[in-house]
């Protein structure tokens, strides 16, 4: 069973992260009977990670936008995936779509291009109309 940093599960640095500690983790709760748990303060994700491997359901939250996210696909969701049709409409700058531009106006020459940030706006916009959560 792989534990976080093993396979393909991302190794991220945030202050708080489990991860030094995620073996002592499973080895305390390896023999506890139990079907699901919460991750209640989900942030780099190995602790709900390593019990998702570990055939049990996972409900994954983190105060941070972006962590809520990552978890919600790659750790509480268990089935649905991307297809190709989802990926185009993510990806297609769409005519009828009035697209903002938070990004490109407030971090311009600070992280990406001009032109990434606009990608950035309107692939942001787009994920956001899919009517799934775990999409």
């Amino acid at each position: 069973m792989p534990i976080c940093n093993r396979g393909n599960f991302p190794s991220t640095r945030y202050q708080g992260s489990k991860n030094k500690i995620i073996k002592w983790i499973d080895y305390c709760t390896k023999d506890l009977k139990f079907n699901s748990v919460i991750d209640a303060f989900g942030g780099t994700g190995c602790v709900g990670y390593m019990f998702k491997n570990r055939r049990k359901q996972v409900f994954y939250n983190d105060i941070l936008k972006f962590n809520y996210y990552i978890g919600l696909a790659l750790i509480e969701n268990s089935s649905t995936l991307l297809d190709v049709n989802d990926i185009d409409s993510i990806l297609t700058k769409h005519k009828n779509i009035d697209y903002p531009d938070f990004v490109t106006r407030n971090f311009q020459d600070i992280y990406f291009t001009n032109d990434e940030n606009k990608w950035l706006d309107f692939v942001i916009t787009n994920i956001k109309l899919i009517d799934n959560k775990y999409k």
